[in-house]
């Protein structure tokens, strides 16, 4: 499914809901996605395969008892431009996604920001950056609980850069990050299959 005007606006449900279910090497992409309240993630994508991608360029996810977003063994995912708040758990949960980019997002208010697991079995590249987060911390905790590693990797770092700060744009201090396991900072932004 694709299109440059693709949205969803669910209410309180699960607005984007794609399990055990191959996405092709086209992907899914969508202009914005929203939900708020309720139970359930307004985005679950788990166990779609090792070829294709969602892309989300907006939205708005708010007030989620549990995680805002949770991604778990997906090829690669872009969230971008969103906005999301007060979910009691995670903003964003991914794990074991091949290749992650969050960028340009509005995080705050949530339980934490946004948790990256490792496969146990493969490397996993997480681009972060130019994301506003606040709220409890960690705001962001990275970990590799097997064989793989993480690599955290700024969109297009300077010179000298703190690569504990993921990207100069975001302000996020070293003290506000949990590393837990494999992980490498600094390497080069992460290709969506």
């Amino acid at each position: 499914m694709q299109g440059a005007n693709n949205t969803i606006s669910s209410g309180t449900g699960t607005a984007l809901n794609i399990q055990n279910a191959e996405i092709d090497v086209a992907g899914v992409s969508f202009h914005s996605i929203s939900s708020t309240g309720g139970a359930s993630p307004a985005i679950v994508l788990e166990n779609t395969g090792t070829t294709g991608s969602l892309i989300v360029n907006g939205g708005t996810i708010s007030g989620k008892r549990g995680h805002g977003v949770t991604l778990e063994n997906v090829a690669g995912a872009r969230l971008g431009n969103m906005t999301i708040t007060s979910s009691g758990a995670r903003g964003i949960r991914a794990a074991a996604v091949g290749a992650l980019e969050i960028s340009a997002n509005d995080i705050t208010g949530n339980g934490s920001g946004i948790d990256v697991i490792g496969s146990s079995t493969s490397a996993t590249c997480a681009s972060l950056f130019a994301n506003t987060l606040s709220g409890v911390t960690p705001l962001i905790r990275v970990q590799q609980l097997g064989v793989g590693t993480v690599d955290v990797a700024q969109k297009a770092p300077t010179a000298g850069a703190d690569p504990l700060k993921l990207d100069d744009a975001n302000g996020i201090l070293p003290a506000s990050i949990t590393i837990i396991g494999t992980v490498a900072f600094d390497q080069a932004p992460c290709d969506l299959p």
